[in-house]
This record gives structure tokens, C-alpha cells and sequence, in this order.
């Protein structure tokens, strides 16, 4: 390709990759060549130890991947997920409720969906995804709440957040 020659005239460069996000070419090549480039480097954390984040904080993740694949562009990526319960019972169903915020009525109505479908699909879609994840079944729902907020209320609702997270 034309561009990438003149890119490549302009300096030098180790590898040289052309990749599509959209439609997935070369990204796993990219990744594999990256981790090559990278010189080793300490271990800052025990072999076994995958993560310093507690659960809630994936859970909570997972729920805005959801938001994110099935609302698309129709919900800014502002929308912050606050885990506001989550029980675990061995034996038995996990329960697990969540508020969503978003910055506006009409986003909180798209949410909501006709009937309130939309949110009942997310909650379904969240429940399958975190089951997936973790490595379990049993989870009885994920509730969710939805709430609306002026963008000026960011700080507070990232400071619950940040709060919450740290419960064990």
C-alpha cells in the first residue's frame, strides 16, 4: 500500500504491522510482536495472584461491557456502573444488584427499552457474562437500577464507586 510505504520512508522502525480494529486483521500479530519487543522485567506481584481488584470491580466491568454491546452509541461511555449488593451463598444462587447512572432522562428511557426490555436483556446478557467469567453458574439475576445524573455529579458518583470497591 501506498501510505504505508511513505510511512515507512519517514523513520525507522522495528516491526512495521498494518492492522483493521474493525475487521480484526493482524491484531493478534500485533499483540504476539509487542509482548516480543517488551524486555522482562520484575514480578511485582506473587505467580498466583492474577489481580489487586476485588470481584465487585469485574462484576461492575462486565455490566458496562453489556451496556456497551448492546446499546452501542445510544449511551455514552459515561455511564458508570455502582455495584450496590453482592452475596455470595454457597449452595445457593448469588445475588447481585447494581445501579447504573447515566447522564440523562432520555438515556435512562433508551435503557429502560419498550416494556422495559432492554433492561431486562441487559441483566440477563450481564448474568451470562459474569457467570462465564467467574467460572460458575447459580447467579439468581442481576438486578439493575437506573438513575440519572447532571455530569457535574461525576465526582461523587466515581467517589461511591471508589468507595464501594474497597469493601471486601
Amino acid at each position: 500500500l501506498p501510505i504505508i510505504d511513505k510511512i515507512r520512508s519517514r523513520g525507522s522502525y522495528k516491526e512495521f504491522i498494518p492492522i483493521s480494529a474493525l475487521e480484526g486483521t493482524n491484531l493478534e500479530l500485533l499483540v504476539d510482536t509487542l509482548a516480543g519487543l517488551l524486555p522482562p522485567g520484575p514480578a511485582y506481584y506473587p505467580a498466583d495472584l492474577l489481580t489487586e481488584q476485588p470481584e465487585r470491580f469485574f462484576v461492575a466491568e462486565l455490566i458496562r461491557e453489556q451496556i456497551f454491546l448492546g446499546f452501542r452509541q445510544e449511551i455514552p461511555y459515561g455511564a458508570e456502573v455502582i455495584i450496590d449488593e453482592f452475596h455470595e451463598h454457597p449452595g445457593k444462587k448469588d445475588v447481585i444488584k447494581a445501579t447504573i447512572v447515566v447522564e440523562s432522562d432520555s438515556q435512562k428511557a433508551i435503557m429502560i427499552g419498550k416494556g422495559g426490555g432492554g433492561v431486562k436483556q441487559l441483566g440477563i446478557k450481564a448474568r451470562a457474562a459474569i457467570e462465564r467469567c467467574e467460572r460458575k453458574s447459580g447467579i439468581e439475576g442481576v438486578d439493575v437500577a437506573l438513575h440519572q445524573m447532571r455530569f457535574d455529579d461525576v465526582a461523587l458518583v466515581l467517589g461511591q464507586t471508589l468507595c464501594q470497591r474497597e469493601l471486601p
